[in-house]
């Protein structure tokens, strides 16, 4: 017997303007954390719209999933700041040593008032995921993003 697996669409970022670091994007108490499957597929759909007469800058994503458990609180409580872990992979080195790399997905933009598109796919196996965007290169003018996850 085969188990169905629903399918989640959710819209986490919608015209929301980029500053220098996901804290000042998003403030913590204003982002949408995904409850997933435990293990499932993240896909991530990004429209990042660059700022006027900007030429060389950057939308950076990057996904946390939850780590602390603390059976005192529901699973609809905001989870505590501090339990959050960036989802990233291995670099192999010499010996057999793996090495953590914290994954950040770029969406460069390189001129200005232009929309870039992009998705990412990224296996993931917490039950909780919390995403972060933030613009690096910008002079004047920042750029807004949206973004939607598909879990499935």
């Amino acid at each position: 017997m085969s188990e169905l697996k629903k399918v989640k669409i959710l819209s986490l970022l919608e015209d929301t303007t980029l500053e220098s670091t996901g804290d000042l994007t998003q403030s913590y108490e204003d982002r949408v954390f995904l409850k997933s499957y435990a293990s499932d597929q993240l896909n991530l759909s990004i429209k990042y719209l660059t700022g006027v007469g900007e030429i060389a800058t950057d939308c950076l994503i990057k996904i946390y999933g939850y780590v602390k458990y603390d059976d005192k609180k529901s699973e609809w409580d905001l989870p505590d700041e501090e339990g959050w872990q960036q989802i990233g992979g291995y670099v192999l080195g010499v010996g057999g040593t793996a090495t953590f790399i914290p994954m950040t997905f770029v969406l460069p933009g390189g001129a200005g008032a232009t929309e870039y598109t992009a998705q990412f796919a990224q296996g993931i196996t917490f039950t909780k995921i919390m995403i972060v965007a933030y613009e690096t290169g910008v002079v004047t003018n920042k750029g807004t993003v949206d973004v939607t996850a598909l879990i499935q």
